[in-house]
């Protein structure tokens, strides 16, 4: 594999470096270097054009440079919408407007919408703003694209993590242009409609227009958000219980529309082209009409970033059978990645874009690799390899980001997949003609009947297979830099026939060095001895960190709470589940920890140390520790404290 013949491969490597520098390096004034930006893009054109050939390949670093700022430059803009958006004086205001942008999502106590604000009333004085907020409302009627609605109160910045490893809930919805929250309960009123209709609330109406025709055509719940989910990309129904099931059995991409579920609808819309037998211009139209749709569906089920990967793959695919040659597929994948980093940067950050990505790159590099190991000669045994060897190649890409973000491996992913791949593609190809023909007597009801067999069957398989927890692994943990060093691994791997041998062993030995150096820096900074110190409304948690193990403490710390503010940073730690009991010793609400050296005061809220005793003290700050005194008493609000001897 020659990375020369891929240059938007290149172009992707220098686009995202500038994105991540902008994340460290600051410039305050982004309008000179938009310009200077566009002054040296001009001049770099003018040299393409007129200068000579010898001239140009002296230049190309400085494409490359000019790649890196712009990307740059794209990343700062987008963290100064964001600052903008958070500098909003929304939560001083005493009255807001704000037009409804979703259909209501139903929660356990209450019903979840976006509003976009556009003015409120600040100390008697009306203000134009402009932001997206959530809200959580218990009207009896349902809220609906369109509709203006008065509100009351001010909503409340969404908050900060208060500990370690937590997931960052704050940063993930700042990346869909979120920063604020309210829950308003019954204080809305319905003031008008915007007449302006969007393209974007015909596709959200027609969403749900097929969402209730789902609804209405099958009885059983769990078929029915299954079917939503695999046909529509709505997968907010889904219970608890089946969204367990489907990870479990290391399925849960089935239920998310995908690169997969647009690969099928491209091969069935293919199928009919040779099936009508079309060629020249009837073809092209023809064609030009598979994209179009194609791009129908994608915005229809919410434009993931997957969706988005393979609309953009299959189009460009489909235009090179228009003039019958097809571009190299890693210029098409890095062109793609290229044109939905340029329209939000921020999505480099989003679990499902990388996934996807990197699972159609494992496909491509390792599955070749993978099929050729066996070539059996029954062409149903192979059927079943090739299938094998396409779920192999994308686990083994996919599994290090995967046990990073979510510290679980789905050990029967093959089984899963086996059995659930070939319903996923009947059920597509049954469900995409009944979203189409379903309101036509006989035929879809028909159709319906039958999606609801292949639905239950799938489902049946699903549940047996998840229930097979013997050899289950989770709580798994990985840092960054073995991550890196398994992709690279892999790298190697593919490249070995095509690679000069001193070349990959090179690159082998250089990898194994950066790898043990970062390991020995993270081995370095470890501390022998950690105390983190979790608050609660009613309460505390206190983990102790020490060569043995973890012992831990809590009083009138929620249970639940553990999972989400707790148990993060216990997986990250490699600590078990169940903690030893850590002794503490207490009167009148003030307990104190004589293998610790501290004392805590429940009603005060107040951490006090020995006089002789000097802590190294930190404060979780939202995105990491900050460093606070530990000679005095130190107040705990809503963050974790962190203590090193």
């Amino acid at each position: 594999m020659n990375f020369a013949e891929f240059p938007f491969l290149r172009y992707l490597f220098f686009f995202i470096s500038g994105i991540l520098i902008s994340e460290k390096v600051e410039v305050l004034d982004l309008s000179l270097i938009g310009w200077v930006l566009f002054l040296c893009w001009g001049i770099y054109l003018l040299i393409l054009l007129f200068a000579k050939k010898k001239v140009k390949g002296t230049f190309a670093p400085l494409a490359y440079l000019l790649i890196a700022v712009f990307g740059y430059y794209l990343n700062s803009l987008e963290h100064s919408r964001t600052e903008k958006l958070l500098n909003q004086p929304l939560e001083n205001s005493t009255v807001y407007l704000g037009e409804v942008l979703e259909f209501d999502l139903q929660k356990p106590n209450s019903k979840q919408n976006k509003l976009r604000v556009k003015q409120c009333l600040i100390a008697g004085e009306w203000q134009e703003v402009e932001a997206d907020i959530l809200i959580y409302h218990q009207l009896d009627s349902a809220l609906m694209p369109g509709q203006v609605v008065l509100v009351r109160g001010g909503p409340e910045l969404i908050p900060e993590t208060t500990g370690p490893a937590q997931f960052d809930y704050k940063a993930f919805l700042l990346r869909k242009g979120i920063g604020f929250r309210q829950f308003v309960g019954k204080e809305l009123r319905l003031v008008g409609q915007n007449p302006d209709f969007s393209f974007r609330r015909f596709l959200k109406e027609t969403r749900n227009t097929l969402s209730i025709r789902i609804d209405s055509s099958f009885e059983d719940r769990e078929v029915a958000s299954v079917i939503k989910a695999l046909l529509i990309g709505q997968k907010e129904s889904l219970d608890k219980e089946t969204r367990k099931a489907y990870g479990n059995a290391g399925v849960m991409h089935i239920l998310a529309v995908s690169g997969l579920h647009v690969g099928i609808v491209y091969m069935i819309f293919l199928f009919l082209a040779k099936v009508l037998k079309l060629s020249g211009k009837p073809r092209k139209g023809y064609l030009l009409l598979v994209i179009l749709f194609l791009w129908f569906y994608a915005c229809l089920t919410g434009l993931s970033p997957s969706v988005v990967r393979a609309s953009t793959m299959f189009s460009l695919l489909l235009l090179g059978q228009m003039r019958r040659s097809e571009p190299p597929f890693f210029n098409i994948l890095g062109f793609s990645a290229l044109l939905m980093i340029a329209y939000s940067p921020q999505v480099i950050y989003d679990v499902g874009f990388q996934l996807s990505y990197l699972a159609v790159g494992g496909i491509v590099l390792l599955q070749p690799l993978i099929l050729n190991l066996w070539l059996p000669k029954n062409r149903v045994v192979e059927y079943f390899w090739q299938l094998t060897s396409v779920s192999l190649a994308a686990q083994l890409a996919t599994f290090p980001l995967s046990v990073y973000y979510f510290n679980y491996f789905p050990t029967f992913f093959l089984i899963g997949n086996l059995l659930v791949l070939p319903l996923a593609f009947l059920i597509m190809q049954i469900g995409i003609p009944w979203l189409i023909l379903g309101s036509i007597p006989w035929l879809g009801e028909g159709l319906a009947w039958v999606l609801d067999l292949l639905v239950k069957a799938q489902n049946f398989l699903i549940h047996q297979v998840s229930g097979i927890d013997f050899l289950r692994m989770d709580r798994l943990t990985i840092g960054i830099p073995t991550m890196l060093f398994i992709w690279c691994i892999l790298l190697i791997i593919t490249g070995w026939s095509e690679w000069k041998k001193k070349v990959s062993i090179r690159i082998l030995g250089i990898s194994v060095l950066v790898f043990l150096v970062f390991q020995s820096f993270i081995f370095i900074q470890k501390p022998n001895e950690e105390i983190i110190i979790y608050p609660s409304r009613n309460g505390f948690l206190v983990d102790f960190y020490h060569k043995s193990g973890l012992s831990s403490f809590s009083k009138g710390f929620d249970p639940e709470d553990i999972s989400y503010s707790v148990d993060p940073y216990r997986i990250k730690k490699k600590r078990s589940i169940i903690p030893e009991q850590l002794e503490s010793i207490g009167k009148d609400s003030v307990y104190y920890f004589p293998e610790l050296g501290f004392s805590y005061n429940l009603g005060e809220r107040l951490i006090s140390f020995g006089e002789s005793h000097q802590p190294r003290v930190y404060q979780w700050g939202g995105t990491g520790w900050e460093k606070i005194s530990g000679y005095k008493p130190i107040h705990m609000e809503k963050n974790a404290i962190r203590i090193l001897h």
